[in-house]
């Protein structure tokens, strides 16, 4: 009994498990093969097509280099069973910046996102795509955490390799995503965020009387003093003061509608002389910024004053980068 019980064991290893009742055949080319080498370590052969050598992975345990075959075996079939080609992580979020994200973002967004990608570059940038685990990503929020980064700035970062890698996984380009598993840092900025400090009354006053400040000669001893009494009381950005145009000025019911900007962007043309320009949008940094704001007796006398040294101009301001620059170093 035990005797045909035992042959018919070995009978049944013979067939495929699957339920096909066919005797397992060899191994077809494609399929890959698992074994231990004498030195203790595991290895994983696969034969590419169109390649003269195969293709070998290796680790510490079977489970191992099996994970390793499956996982390339699922690129090849991405891929047209084509090898997947080698790239960097700089390689494939340029590929993803400039192909992809500049046709989203307005040209100052995209000089930031440029920055971005370039701390990413400095420290896992020559990664291969295909090498990049979790505890990369995982490593690279810790680093930045420790060279004291903003939290904003570091969860920037992990949204645009997050943003990438989730796009290569619709394109088929990758496997899987090494930021799933990351933990970011906990938002300290609420316990450690700085007191804001207001103008009192008296100290807007105090500012006002510089800003119209004149020569004996009666010139104005500050030529952005009266841009600077606009800034107090209406609360605009540097750049919606420099977009607004007096057109969206309604004196006779005091409201300035803001629906325009300037922003400083890199200059990326081929006659560049300078590495910023002055950049005119057509819309506000956010939604929320388009808006109406009302004018007290200061910016209405205020602005007045400034038509009065540009009559001509379309814009409240004269849009030069000398101006926009001397504007942000006020503030």
């Amino acid at each position: 009994m035990t005797a045909l019980f035992v042959s018919w064991y070995n009978i049944i290893k013979l067939y495929d498990m699957r339920g096909d009742c066919m005797p397992k055949q060899r191994r077809d080319k494609g399929e890959g093969s698992v074994f231990q080498r004498k030195d203790g370590k595991w290895c994983a052969k696969l034969t590419v097509p169109n390649k003269s050598t195969p293709k070998h992975f290796y680790g510490k345990t079977e489970s191992e280099v099996k994970k390793k075959l499956k996982e390339f075996k699922h690129e090849l079939i991405k891929n047209d069973y084509r090898e997947v080609k080698k790239m960097t992580l700089k390689s494939y979020m340029d590929d993803w910046l400039y192909n992809v994200k500049k046709n989203e973002l307005k040209p100052k967004s995209f000089d930031g996102q440029e920055y971005i990608n370039n701390i990413i570059y400095k420290r896992i940038g020559e990664m291969q795509i295909n090498n990049i685990a979790s505890d990369d990503i995982q490593k690279l929020i810790n680093t930045l955490v420790e060279e004291e980064y903003s939290h904003s700035l570091i969860k920037k970062v992990y949204d645009s390799i997050n943003a990438c890698f989730k796009r290569g996984l619709i394109k088929e380009t990758v496997i899987k995503n090494p930021c799933v598993g990351v933990s970011l840092p906990k938002n300290l900025k609420k316990d450690n965020s700085k007191e804001i400090i207001f103008f009192n009354a008296k100290e807007i006053a105090a500012i006002c009387k510089e800003c119209v400040a004149v020569y004996n000669n009666g010139k104005s001893v500050h030529r952005l003093g009266y841009a600077i009494i606009v800034f107090l009381y209406c609360g605009m950005r540097i750049g919606e003061l420099l977009g607004l145009k007096w057109e969206y000025i309604d004196f006779k019911e005091k409201k300035i509608k803001i629906t325009e900007t300037v922003a400083t962007v890199i200059d990326r043309s081929e006659t560049a002389t300078a590495k910023f320009i002055a950049l005119e949008q057509d819309s506000t940094k956010t939604r929320a910024g388009d808006r109406i704001i009302p004018m007290n007796k200061k910016v209405i006398e205020a602005l007045q004053e400034i038509r009065k040294i540009n009559p001509k101009s379309t814009h409240v301001m004269a849009i030069t980068f000398y101006c926009f620059i001397k504007l942000s170093c006020l503030f």
